[in-house]
């Protein structure tokens, strides 16, 4: 029988407790070597890579033998089997939870950045932002302990990024002026916890139909393609987007049927990661800051359409498969 990490702790936190349940899973003689997560992370990052290594050289396990399941598409370069099983249920729980509706923009703004957990590409996108449109923006950014423990604070969100001279001051003026909130959709600490589905993933009709671009900060910017909430907003009130990602996620979206915008803004973004892409974005925001929103809504109108209407279709849940 498989292991499952449930609840899942991570080893940022308690190094042994993942450790010791996969320890005495694998050393098992019955184990098939199968771990199933349902959460979403880096798994380098979070060291379960290095775990299973461990584990697997005290055990004289080969690394190939390992199988570990989780919703996205992960890659890596050990020999374990990172595997996913139904990459589609974040956006097959969105399209499912929310009723189909006509979408009507009135324009009055370039950009929305929303966030709830603090991240440093969060921070620098939202900073960024608010330093060059701040009124041309909707911007959501609250300070962490208005939000769930388990989320990283703005002090560690910041520390990933302080060499970066070039942006202390654009982040620090930021900081000061925190919590941005020009959303105003609320929820208690209780209705954030209750569910993956609950409504803080839902926003409304009315605030994206003033929206010409959304920035999208994914949960996870490396080795993982995963779509939630977070892609799915835009698409389903046709919104186009610029997502903060992993590399090539815009690729995948492409192989799920989906189009995106290179036609009308740079999106060589998409083969960058981390920093780099943050740059690229910064410059390809400046490119979309110059247009106008009428303009903007002519030359996006036909994909956003099509990009709903694939979203509520479900078509896409069968390309997960081409996805590697």
């Amino acid at each position: 029988m498989p292991i499952e990490l449930f609840p899942y702790v991570s080893p940022h936190v308690d190094y042994q407790y993942n450790y010791k349940k996969i320890y005495d899973y694998l050393q098992n003689p019955l184990s098939d070597c199968t771990i199933i997560c349902r959460e979403i992370y880096d798994w380098k990052k979070e060291k379960l890579e290095e775990i299973l290594q461990e584990v697997c050289k005290q055990l004289d396990i080969d690394l190939d033998q390992i199988i570990f399941l989780s919703p996205g598409i992960y890659y890596s370069d050990t020999k374990i089997q990172f595997k996913s099983f139904r990459a589609d249920q974040w956006l097959m729980s969105f399209v499912d939870n929310m009723p189909y509706s006509e979408q009507q923009k009135s324009l009055e703004y370039h950009f929305l950045s929303m966030t709830n957990r603090p991240t440093w590409d969060r921070l620098c996108v939202a900073s960024w932002l608010y330093k060059h449109y701040r009124t041309s923006s909707k911007l959501k950014f609250p300070l962490h302990q208005e939000y769930i423990s388990e989320s990283m604070g703005i002090d560690a969100a910041f520390a990933k990024y302080y060499k970066i001279h070039e942006y202390m001051t654009q982040i620090f003026d930021f900081l000061i002026k925190l919590p941005v909130d020009d959303v105003n959709e609320r929820w208690t600490r209780e209705e954030l916890l209750t569910s993956r589905t609950n409504q803080c993933q839902f926003h409304s009709a009315d605030l994206y139909s003033q929206i010409a671009v959304e920035i999208v900060n994914t949960t996870n910017l490396t080795n993982v393609f995963h779509c939630d909430e977070k892609i799915a907003r835009p698409i389903a009130y046709c919104t186009p987007f610029v997502v903060m990602a992993a590399p090539n996620f815009l690729q995948n979206l492409r192989t799920l049927g989906f189009k995106t915008f290179g036609t009308v803004w740079d999106e060589s973004y998409d083969k960058l990661g981390g920093k780099d892409r943050l740059q690229k974005i910064y410059e390809v925001l400046h490119e979309i800051g110059g247009m106008d929103l009428q303009t903007l809504h002519k030359q996006t109108q036909e994909i956003c359409v099509y990009n709903k209407s694939l979203l509520y279709s479900k078509a896409w849940q069968y390309k997960f498969k081409d996805i590697h």
